[in-house]
């Protein structure tokens, strides 16, 4: 399944433009607390036919990550900076090419980090200061649930990878045993190369 990316790619200039032009007309319809039925319908018609031109409107992945990155304090150009990194993060995980449920994962992992990471400058920033047994405890507790948090977000996504590959089908003395594959191969998974031993039944 093509990727938002690579399904807008697919759709013309021109034609990009007027349906963006006609999603906007659409968003000054129903975008209030009683719009008129024939325009939710004519919403939903143009969402099942684009899915492409609405996805980024209401893509809760980047608004989320985006509200994590408006808790920094900074100028806008640090902020900015933050989410041209995250993306760059998100990019190099594979999120273009990734399936549905990877996606998802590889979001999660990017504003666990994030996350992470903002917690690390609090706590450097608050432990120059003198802080009382309490308050450098409560600081600990922090730091440690939000590196808790990305590291499990890391281990589901290399599960879902994992899960994600085709087993790969052996012989062994007769027997057919089936191991999981890798991206690299079964070697990635079994480690490095180790003596064969031959038992005799």
């Amino acid at each position: 399944m093509a990727t938002k990316e690579q399904a807008s790619a697919l759709v013309p200039r021109d034609e990009r433009i007027a349906l963006r032009k006609e999603r906007d007309a659409l968003i000054a319809r129903t975008n209030k607390e009683d719009p008129d039925p024939k325009a939710l319908q004519d919403l939903r018609a143009a969402m099942d036919k684009h899915p492409e031109v609405w996805r980024d409107l209401c893509d809760l992945g980047e608004q989320t990550t985006g509200a994590i990155i408006a808790l920094v304090r900074g100028t806008p150009l640090v902020r900015e900076s933050i989410r041209h990194n995250a993306a760059q993060t998100r990019d190099e995980m594979g999120y273009r090419t990734a399936s549905a449920l990877e996606r998802g994962m590889i979001e999660a992992v990017v504003q666990a980090g994030l996350i992470y990471q903002i917690a690390q400058h609090l706590y450097a920033r608050n432990m120059r200061g003198a802080l009382t047994l309490e308050q450098a405890e409560f600081w600990e507790r922090k730091l440690t649930r939000a590196q808790g948090r990305y590291l499990q977000a890391c281990l589901t996504l290399a599960r879902v990878r994992r899960l994600l590959i085709p087993a790969v089908q052996v012989n062994v003395a007769g027997m057919q045993v089936n191991l999981p594959a890798t991206a690299d191969g079964i070697e990635a998974i079994a480690g490095p190369p180790r003596p064969v031993i031959n038992i005799r039944q």
